[in-house]
């Protein structure tokens, strides 16, 4: 009884890593191609693809939670701030993906009848903005730039000006995100173009406000 235990658990974790690696190889290739190649019309069909999306956000969440959470390590700071302030870091984009969450599906909750399972695609979305983040960062302290420093003591600009412009392209990224997904809720364009960058920002505050009051 107990082997047959074991091997259901064993079958039940390799087939949930056979998705996982499935997933990676074919639907985020694909997922990430659309993003780069049609950052508007390639983002606003991942959202009206009627597949089921909860696998695939879970899966983006976690990830990007994971690898910021390792970050002050490989940039060498993790001895400095140590597990907490890791876990803090990777909390951060956590929270932020959630916000963005809650807070478009609230939107659309006033004119339709959004699922929040679905909405969680909209929050799990912002992965790709921080993966690229991550990818940057790493490769900017490979090459010898005081990234980490600077990010550390949250002085963004300090890390220097061409640093500053890929985190405009990215917030750019985030913000267009929630653009297409409220434009594939049939939202006025207008509506998704003045919403869009508040819900972004008002995400980036709450995340602020609810980190600085967990550490």
């Amino acid at each position: 009884m107990e082997e047959t235990k074991n091997n259901g658990a064993q079958e039940s974790a390799n087939e949930g890593l056979e998705a996982v690696t499935s997933f990676f190889k074919q639907d985020f290739l694909k997922m990430l191609m659309l993003f780069l190649k049609e950052p508007v019309s390639g983002t606003y069909s991942l959202f009206e693809d009627k597949k089921d999306k909860l696998f695939p956000s879970i899966i983006l969440i976690g990830v990007t939670v994971l690898l910021y959470i390792t970050l002050p390590f490989i940039l060498g700071f993790g001895k400095y701030i140590g597990f907490g302030g890791a876990l803090k870091m990777g909390l951060f984009p956590l929270f932020f993906m959630l916000f963005v969450t809650l807070i478009t599906f609230g939107l659309k909750f006033i004119s339709d009848k959004p699922d929040i399972k679905a909405e969680l695609f909209t929050g799990a979305l912002q992965a790709l903005p921080f993966l690229f983040l991550f990818v940057i960062i790493v490769i900017l302290r490979i090459f010898g730039e005081n990234v980490g420093a600077s990010l550390m003591s949250g002085n963004v600009m300090g890390a220097g000006i061409v640093f500053s412009i890929i985190m405009l392209f990215l917030i750019l990224m985030m913000i267009n995100i929630v653009m297409q997904s409220l434009k594939a809720s049939k939202a006025k364009d207008a509506l998704a173009w003045y919403l869009s960058p508040v819900v972004v920002l008002l995400s980036f505050y709450l995340t602020a406000k609810l980190a600085g009051a967990m550490f």
